[in-house]
């Protein structure tokens, strides 16, 4: 082997030394002039397909344009591929794909310093067929005709049109009603790198998790449609046969997959479990971190400190007492309490920038506690009941929500809240005189603001009651709740229309990703909307759902919706309540 090795290196100190002594200064001045004025990459612009065991191989070849007009090939130029997760080149000009997913990539060949390059375009393509559909189904699909904007056209129910989500999202479950007729559907996924038809008897598909990662991965920063048809047929003996059109929506669906994976992971309040469950984000379950076996009951209304290392929470219930638990191995949590039976106590919180304090909220009052010994540092009064505070990652203000006492109950009961601003000085101490950014208005409530993790924005909710009861009205869990995003300064407000969907759905507590990539921030909230058919709104029953935020969009100011439709949180178990999405970098 080390012969060979010395064999080798001394054949290509040999072609190196032609072709320096082919390319050796020229001018006067000694400086390089390549002999070489261009290289062409053939066959260029070329489209391939690939597919599970089938990688596409293409053989290029360089032609170099010499200085004295000759054109010629060659076979040392060397090779590259801009987009590695694609494909290689195993041997001099052969690129050899992937056969997992589609994909675009630059090709380019360089000689003599000089190079050249073509665009290469693969395609992914796979047929699908479900398990007890029989040989020569999916033909049925290409022989018939089709109906387009069929009134008993099947309907995607899950995802939702124009839904984006991070490239590492779980697989993700289609589910469609059928229609009255049909027993036989298509599912088409296109894109510019995306062929995929799946043919299937029933009315949901989850995708091996290969298979969707050809979708994700091959349409990172991009979006493909989704084309449902269905149709209906019976057997003639062993030959299927259609009794109907192909039966087509008028419009195919979206799906928007974002280019950069999210990190970290999800903590979530379940009513139903009492307790914190823990979603690494693209898991595939979820994993009881820290309930009432752990500490009392009632672990609620948790927070995480900025680096995520550590979680304050509220337990013993209506004794709203305070407790620090350590997140770094999520399988262990460790529960410091910082605070038990001396007095102090807090619903509401948020940390410092820094993580070594937390205000907390209780009954209209906040108080400084030291997150590292649970020392009550001290109180802010203001003229109004405060609550809910959100600190700014910016460390300069912190939202908080006003109320007029003869409106307020508790720190999650009240009406007619607004939302305002504490400013924070260089010396760290935190103003009296509140800025108002979102006022006080008869017959709605605003709550649960929530900074984002560059300080830019505040999401928050807003709901509608006229009737001005208490029974009415609960910020905990009001169905008009409206999840609403605000510019740092109050400049600009955006209703989220996308996101929000339509009807009363109870659209709570909006929280934010840690670390939005270039041009999205995810948002996430609780939500009683129907999941497909496996959750519906009937069941009343609230899940975690995540939206994309659109940064660049938002910072023009235009009226225009920056948020996308939402997807639910995958993994959940859906026969759980779940609140309060906390998401954190570990």
């Amino acid at each position: 082997m080390r012969r060979i090795h010395h064999l080798l290196t001394i054949g290509v100190c040999v072609l190196l030394a032609a072709s320096l002594l082919e390319a050796c200064p020229s001018g006067p001045g000694g400086g390089f002039e390549s002999p070489v004025t261009s290289v062409q990459i053939v066959p260029a612009g070329l489209t391939v397909q690939c597919s599970p065991g089938e990688p596409a191989n293409v053989e290029f070849v360089a032609v170099v344009t010499r200085e004295n007009g000759d054109v010629e090939e060659t076979s040392i130029a060397s090779w590259e591929s801009t987009n590695l997760s694609l494909g290689t080149f195993e041997e001099q000009g052969v690129f050899t794909s992937t056969d997992q997913m589609g994909g675009i990539t630059l090709i380019r060949a360089s000689y003599l310093g000089v190079t050249g390059e073509t665009e290469l375009t693969v395609i992914y393509t796979e047929d699908l067929l479900g398990t007890d559909v029989p040989e020569g189904a999916a033909d049925l699909f290409d022989q018939g005709d089709e109906d387009v904007g069929a009134e008993d056209a099947p309907t995607l129910l899950y995802p939702l049109d124009g839904v984006k989500i991070p490239r590492n999202t779980a697989g993700i479950t289609f589910m469609w009603d059928g229609g009255p007729s049909a027993n036989l559907f298509r599912l088409r996924f296109r894109s510019l790198v995306t062929q995929i038809d799946v043919v299937t008897d029933q009315l949901m598909w989850e995708p091996e998790e290969s298979v969707w990662r050809a979708i994700a991965n091959g349409n990172a920063g991009s979006a493909t449609t989704v084309e449902l048809s269905g149709l209906s047929y019976t057997m003639d003996g062993d030959t299927p046969v259609a009794d109907s059109d192909v039966l087509t929506p008028a419009e195919p669906s979206e799906m928007h997959v974002s280019r950069l994976d999210a990190d970290g992971s999800i903590y979530y309040w379940s009513t139903t479990n009492v307790g914190v469950y823990r979603i690494e984000f693209g898991s595939d379950h979820p994993e009881a971190f820290y309930g009432n076996n752990n500490y009392g009951h009632c672990v609620s209304c948790h927070v995480l400190s900025p680096d995520g290392s550590k979680m304050a929470v509220t337990y013993e219930g209506a004794q709203a007492k305070l407790g620090l638990v350590a997140v770094e191995d999520p399988t262990d949590p460790e529960l410091v309490v910082i605070a038990s039976d001396d007095g102090t106590q807090g619903n509401f919180k948020t940390f410092s920038p820094d993580g070594s304090l937390l205000l907390v909220s209780h009954e209209g009052i906040l108080k400084m506690i030291d997150a590292e010994t649970g020392e009550q540092l001290y109180t802010i009064e203001l003229e109004d009941k405060v609550t809910m505070p959100s600190w700014s990652p910016r460390g300069d203000r912190i939202a908080v929500v006003l109320v007029q006492e003869a409106a307020f109950s508790y720190d999650y009961h009240f009406f007619q809240g607004e939302i305002a601003l504490l400013y924070v000085d260089e010396e760290g101490n935190i103003g009296t005189e509140p800025d108002v950014i979102v006022p006080r208005v008869e017959g709605v409530n605003h709550y649960y603001p929530a900074f984002s993790p560059d300080g830019e924005w505040i999401a928050y909710n807003r709901c509608e009651n006229e009737d001005m009861q208490w029974d009415s009205w609960d910020s905990y869990d009001d169905p008009s709740a409206q999840v609403r995003v605000i510019s740092h300064d109050g400049a600009i407000d955006y209703g989220l229309e996308a996101t929000n969907g339509t009807g009363e759905l109870t659209n709570s507590w909006p929280g934010w990703a840690p670390l939005p990539d270039a041009d999205v921030a995810w948002l996430t909230f609780s939500s009683k909307r129907d999941y497909g058919f496996l959750n519906v709104l009937e069941n009343n029953r609230p899940q975690i759902w995540i939206a994309a935020f659109d940064l660049e969009q938002a910072a023009t100011g235009e009226d225009v919706d920056p948020s996308s439709p939402p997807f639910w949180l995958p993994a959940q178990d859906v026969e759980t309540n779940n609140h309060i999405a906390a998401w954190g970098q570990q």
